[in-house]
């Protein structure tokens, strides 16, 4: 009996115990896709060497900080390098335009350099304190003020100072002129890019039918939004009959041309 002596009587539905599971089909289907999407996700990670991008990795190919193992013709690869964690650029300011790359030797090393060193000699004080080679791993510290190939083998002097990024395991300068070269490598490369620059003539030689595009699209969405809201059946039905015709209309299209294709002499 309902209040107020209404006529409402108990409802047949229970939405609490009536319960049931609904479009198990689809479950399955959406259950395998994500189990699909996993093992494509899951492959490259296990067989790609993900890990290089977080830990980086030196020239010789070893991943820092993990135990690598050797590659065939490649010289001081396969070593162990759960210590050196992160990646020292011999000359982290000399970016290669063209290949957009830095164009230095890279090594793994346990700690960065957070002051600036001068000398062959600040070098190798560096690596006897902390352990930390900034050399080719075929020079020992020892000889880094006396070695022949010290020039090329060696971070050029001054090495300026440098603090290491947790996440991606770099020894990144604290100099602001090195960023500046970064930007003007950048400005070199698009200016000398003729594809880019042909889409960035393009998008500013265009700008004004753009943003006008821009601003139809926004009153168009507007105008939608008030019709969805006031006619939305009236709009319903406008759609399916819209559909309806497309559908007829292109088979009808699909049709022909097959008919013409078919009559066609070879």
């Amino acid at each position: 009996m309902g209040c107020c002596s209404s006529s409402e009587g108990k409802r047949d539905w229970k939405p609490l115990e009536d319960r049931s599971c609904t479009d198990i089909p689809w479950l399955i289907i959406f259950s395998l896709f994500c189990i699909g999407m996993a093992c494509i996700c899951g492959y490259p990670i296990a067989t790609g060497a993900a890990s290089r991008l977080i830990s980086g990795y030196d020239s010789y190919g070893n991943t820092c900080g993990h135990n690598n193992t050797k590659i065939e013709g490649v010289p001081h690869s396969g070593q162990n390098m759960k210590e050196k964690k992160y990646v020292f650029f011999l000359d982290p300011c000399n970016l290669d335009i063209i290949n957009r790359k830095i164009k230095s030797m890279a090594l793994c090393v346990s700690k960065c350099p957070s002051t600036e060193l001068k000398t062959y000699g600040e070098l190798k004080q560096f690596a006897l304190n902390n352990g930390s080679n900034l050399c080719s791993y075929d020079i020992y510290p020892s000889r880094y003020p006396s070695h022949p190939d010290r020039f090329t083998k060696c971070p050029k002097l001054p090495v300026p100072p440098s603090k290491p990024v947790p996440v991606l395991h770099r020894c990144i300068p604290v100099d602001i002129s090195c960023y500046a070269e970064f930007a003007q490598g950048f400005i070199t490369f698009v200016s000398d890019n003729t594809v880019l620059r042909r889409v960035i003539a393009g998008v500013m030689a265009s700008k004004e039918i753009i943003i006008g595009l821009c601003l139809l699209a926004l009153a168009l969405s507007l105008i939608m939004m008030v019709v969805i809201r006031y006619i939305s059946k009236v709009l319903v039905w406008i759609l399916t009959v819209l559909v309806i015709i497309g559908s007829i209309g292109g088979t009808a299209v699909l049709w022909w041309l097959y008919v013409d294709h078919r009559n066609c002499p070879e």
